[in-house]
């Protein structure tokens, strides 16, 4: 075959798996768009993130539990004050802390790119371009990535800080200066979501292992500067931010909830964590071949190397109570590097036995990609977007009914109150749990719902319903039945009013509102 024959094929098999690729990206890209508009609440954590943000934007954060209101911020601020400042362009609150995520996790599928294009070097250019685009693309189609990705939380962010520290310590061999940045990264990334320490141990790592004299200056700085940071936040919260981020913000722990919450947050990403297995293999294979010691490997390398054994040593903090498949997501991103340098392999190989003018065996290669391409086109489907329309009649069908309501509400979906501006004044979750560690007096809650200052309670299901059970003890939950008889259930979720004399409503019946029934058919 003439290299000019070869370069068409090789042009048309491309072109063949980018237009395939295309198609469960655009899904995914759909579901950004629809999401990020979308004026209520797409998980539980968003109405309270959004209530964190207004209170430390306003300098009331991390401020005592003792009373009533009461409100534990369970995250440090960078996420809050960064939405805070965007929302300040007149940008719906909500709709910006949405838009700071999308943004850091298209950030973070850049720096994935690059690093998987760098691991690929010194091949062709064209297999380097292969594995950035694989890399990006497989990144996004991680189920846990898709999925939080256009929410209010702080978890795109901070896994987008943690990469660009690590990106920075792998290119300062060139630059070494960037060990400064990337303390200023890693800091950032801690400050936004206190756990996230995998990135900078892995990098710190490759740092100690090729170049124990940049990493004593890069540690000290992240140290120092993160020391300098928390002093300002306890001094300014007169200690509250300790106290919130590491006494109150606790949750129980169980070892078998491990492979369970592993299992359903990966289980439509199989085939990708296959190839993640493979190239990590490959890698690592292929430098002890060509390297023979540690000390010879590339910063790109190494800590790559590291930081996916490290990260998935971190996945144990998913066995507690709270946790969310948002907890997997810079694991996956390394794992994404390395699906697509075994990816990028495979489209050599089968590039290779073409020019050696082997048909089959480069038909053989050539298909592995094209199966897992194929593969995608049903991984992928509108169901998030499409239930998006339901979601927004049940929520309006909530807000009519709360609108007379007096008195303070309790809601599972605190983005409703915020929309009405109500105000938030407690969170089920995390005081059901600080009550059974014994480190808050649920009665502060149970007296208000018996004297009617609770007007109303929002709650996902009714008793025994996981998300209940977990988030309402029996003591308030008996106190919500005595107090607030009448349940109106709309779609999943419950609302739960006083009684009233009305005939055509009985006291005590779990009914379902007419167009609440409507919109979930």
């Amino acid at each position: 075959m003439s290299p000019l024959t070869r370069k068409r094929v090789e042009g048309t098999y491309l072109v063949l798996l980018a237009m395939l690729i295309s198609v469960p990206v655009a899904t995914v890209l759909w579901w950004f768009y629809r999401a990020v508009p979308f004026p209520y609440a797409l998980d539980y954590n968003e109405g309270i993130v959004w209530k964190q943000m207004v209170e430390i934007a306003a300098g009331r954060g991390y401020a005592p539990i003792d009373g009533f209101p009461a409100i534990v911020f369970h995250y440090p601020p960078v996420f809050h004050l960064t939405a805070a400042a965007l929302a300040e362009t007149g940008l719906d609150p909500l709709v910006s802390g949405r838009v700071v995520s999308l943004i850091s996790t298209a950030g973070s599928a850049l720096i994935i790119g690059d690093l998987a294009r760098r691991l690929t070097q010194p091949r062709r250019p064209l297999i380097a371009g292969v594995a950035m685009a694989a890399a990006m693309i497989v990144f996004l189609l991680f189920q846990a990535v898709h999925t939080w990705a256009p929410q209010m939380r702080v978890d795109a962010i901070a896994c987008f800080f943690a990469l660009a520290g690590l990106w920075c310590i792998t290119r300062s061999d060139q630059r070494p200066a960037l060990i400064y940045l990337a303390a200023i990264c890693f800091v950032l990334s801690v400050f936004s979501k206190q756990v996230s320490v995998v990135t900078a141990a892995a990098s710190f790592g490759a740092l100690l292992l090729l170049r124990p004299r940049r990493a004593v200056p890069a540690i000290t700085a992240t140290v120092l500067l993160g020391l300098v940071v928390i002093a300002a936040l306890t001094w300014q919260t007169n200690g509250g931010v300790l106290r919130h981020l590491f006494l109150y913000n606790i949750n129980r722990f169980e070892v078998a909830r491990l492979l369970p919450n592993l299992y359903h947050a990966t289980k439509s990403d199989i085939p990708l964590l296959m190839l993640a297995a493979v190239g990590f293999f490959l890698i690592l294979t292929n430098s002890r071949h060509n390297r023979r010691r540690w000390s010879e490997l590339d910063l790109t390398t190494a800590a790559m190397l590291l930081f996916v054994p490290i990260a998935t040593l971190s996945l144990v903090t998913t066995g507690k109570f709270g946790s969310s498949s948002s907890y997997y997501i810079q694991w996956e991103a390394g794992l994404a590097v390395f699906a697509a340098f075994a990816f990028a392999l495979l489209v050599e190989a089968a590039s290779k036995q073409l020019a050696n003018g082997s048909t089959v065996r480069a038909a053989g290669w050539a298909a592995v990609p094209l199966i897992l391409t194929l593969w995608t086109l049903g991984h992928r489907d509108l169901r998030h977007a499409r239930s998006l329309e339901v979601l927004r009649l049940q929520d309006a069908e909530i807000v009519r009914l709360l609108d007379p309501v007096r008195g303070d509400i309790i809601s599972d979906e605190m983005v409703i109150l915020m929309r009405m501006h109500r105000n938030v004044v407690w969170e089920p979750a995390i005081f059901a749990e600080l009550t059974r560690a014994g480190r808050w007096d649920e009665q502060l809650v149970i007296e208000r719902i018996r004297d009617h200052r609770i007007g109303a309670v929002v709650s996902d299901g009714d008793r025994g319903f996981i998300w209940f059970d977990e988030r309402y003890n029996p003591a308030v939950a008996a106190a919500m039945d005595e107090a607030l008889p009448r349940k109106i259930r709309v779609g999943l979720r419950v609302v739960h009013l006083p009684a009233v004399t009305h005939s055509s409503l009985t006291a005590t019946a779990l009914s379902e509102t007419p167009s609440a029934a409507a919109a979930r058919k």
